[in-house]
């Protein structure tokens, strides 16, 4: 029915559970639930081996459902596999892309995802959660406990016009190859983003950053914090052979017992860890005063050393941070993911 509906059409659909195989969606239709993802769902039933959808026209909306139960075999996007259109206020929870499939939820070559839960997917040859392949975006979104084998387990950036921006990474796990156990990019930008409590588990060679493995692209202003690997693999916050790094934070991240936040300090400007040189690149190494690491409260105190420290880029006029509060709020933008007001700020509220 969904890929019969007209140019124009919009669905609205009922809570309940909806068997859905692979519906392609070509047309400009909007499909959408009312009363949300929490009790709305399109699921691949227990005996198919399908995607739930397949969304490929710019002015295709998925909104407000939960796609769950996807299989791609041996292929890739375990929900959705998506070249337009946007996907938004949904969970794309427990899908699969299999053998040499990668983004268990969806792989993406255009289109836009945002507002959206992805967790408990699996990519067997990586982009446990999401593998962005072309010009696309991924906005506020929690990307939380996906698996991948091969690489990112929780998002795969592999395009130059690939962005992920304003989302939260956490306790992903990459279990073989490659690493990068909440994030493995080679090209494309990730910024304003907290990339937190991820790991790697494989103990055999091949495998490096916890939680970032970065052999190209731009990460910028995010904060890579408490990710794992075991002592036979290569740094617990970012393994790095190329790539740009920008007013981040890359901080109490671990190899086996040992700290080891980053290697390959190139490239890198504006931003605090353990190894990087103070003074260098606008760099610093102290600690950056976490409000409450172990409350998981990762924004800055006012007396960090990271606040006003980063460096202005054009594009940040107007911006907010992850928190959706102003990118600029001092005399220069802070490191990390979270900018911090300033001691004694007053706020007026008319």
């Amino acid at each position: 029915a969904l890929a019969l509906a007209g140019n124009g059409t919009t669905i609205t659909v009922s809570n309940g559970v909806y068997d859905c195989i692979e519906q392609n969606i070509l047309n400009a239709i909007v499909v959408r639930s009312v009363n949300g993802r929490l009790v709305t769902t399109l699921r691949n039933p227990p005996a198919s081996t399908a995607r739930v959808l397949v969304l490929g026209h710019a002015q295709a909306v998925i909104e407000g459902f939960t796609l769950t139960g996807g299989l791609a075999n041996n292929a890739s996007g375990g929900a959705v596999n998506m070249t337009a259109g946007t996907i938004r206020y949904c969970s794309l929870r427990s899908n699969t892309a299999s053998v040499s499939g990668v983004g268990g939820a969806a792989y993406m070559t255009g289109g836009t995802m945002h507002d959206c839960i992805v967790t408990n997917n699996y990519g067997a040859t990586g982009g446990g959660g999401l593998y962005l392949a072309g010009a696309c975006l991924v906005s506020n979104c929690v990307i939380v406990a996906n698996q991948a084998e091969h690489g990112g387990a929780g998002a795969s950036v592999a395009s130059a016009g690939a962005v992920v921006t304003h989302c939260e990474l956490y306790d992903n796990t990459n279990t073989y190859y490659n690493g990068g156990g909440g994030i493995i990019m080679s090209a494309g930008t990730v910024q304003n983003c907290l990339i937190a409590g991820n790991r790697t588990t494989y103990t055999g060679a091949g495998a490096g950053g916890g939680g970032v493995r970065q052999s190209g692209g731009a990460l910028i202003h995010c904060t890579i914090v408490s990710n794992r690997v075991p002592v036979e693999q290569t740094c617990g916050g970012m393994y790095r052979s190329g790539g740009t790094v920008t007013n981040s934070v890359i901080w109490d991240n671990w190899r086996g017992a040992a700290r080891e936040d980053l290697t390959n300090t190139a490239g890198i400007g504006y931003s605090c860890a353990l190894e990087l040189t103070n003074g260098v690149n606008g760099n610093i190494s102290a600690d950056p005063a976490f409000k409450g690491s172990a409350a998981h409260n990762y924004r800055l105190t006012a007396g960090s050393p990271c606040v006003d420290r980063g460096i202005f880029i054009s594009w940040m006029t107007g911006a907010t941070d992850l928190d959706g509060k102003k990118r600029v709020i001092g005399a220069q933008p802070d490191m990390g993911a979270y900018e911090t007001s300033p001691r004694g700020a007053l706020f007026l509220v008319h």
